[in-house]
């Protein structure tokens, strides 16, 4: 299976994270590794975050990219927007 097979069925529905840290109920990130993944740290994972700020609820991708070329254990540390185009709606900010 390829990339864009495995986009298509996470669009459709048809394909359920691997991974979810449930981080608060205003903020759960969902894992998606490729099958050709060997850990949290390889950047072969896509990541979409849930995330409700006030009566807002959001779903994006770290820099808006919808591609498996990030790490699970980098989730908490990325900035979050719909699309590639648009300013985040979460960004991290270090202590």
């Amino acid at each position: 299976m390829d990339e864009k097979q495995i986009l298509t069925m996470i669009a459709n529905n048809h394909l359920k994270p691997s991974v979810i840290d449930k981080v608060s109920e205003n903020m759960v990130f969902y894992g998606f590794p490729l099958p050709s993944c060997k850990g949290y740290d390889d950047p072969k994972w896509l990541i979409q975050i849930y995330y409700v700020e006030g009566t807002m609820e959001f779903t994006g991708y770290p820099e808006g990219r919808r591609e498996f070329i990030f790490r699970w254990e980098d989730r908490t540390r990325l900035s979050y927007s719909i699309n590639e185009n648009m300013e985040p709606f979460y960004m991290f900010h270090p202590m």
